[in-house]
């Protein structure tokens, strides 16, 4: 999965664009994390590439930084 990630600039789909499922995949890596107390993303390590690369998109980025986890 990692290659598909890096050849792929980091897109669920493949494709040349973010989708929605993108956005959703992020979400689900989160709550996945929150409810294995991180240990999911120690057995999948691609999981922790995906996640970082769209946390790291600049408007979301952003957006993660303004309004951190309580």
């Amino acid at each position: 999965m990692a290659n598909l990630l890096r050849n792929t600039e980091g897109t669920l789909l493949g494709g040349q664009k973010l989708c929605y499922m993108d956005f959703y995949l992020f979400e689900l890596i989160q709550l996945a994390e929150m409810i294995t107390r991180g240990e999911i993303l120690d057995n999948y390590p691609w999981l922790q590439d995906y996640k970082y690369l769209i946390a790291n998109l600049p408007n979301l980025r952003e957006h993660l930084e303004s309004n951190p986890k309580t």
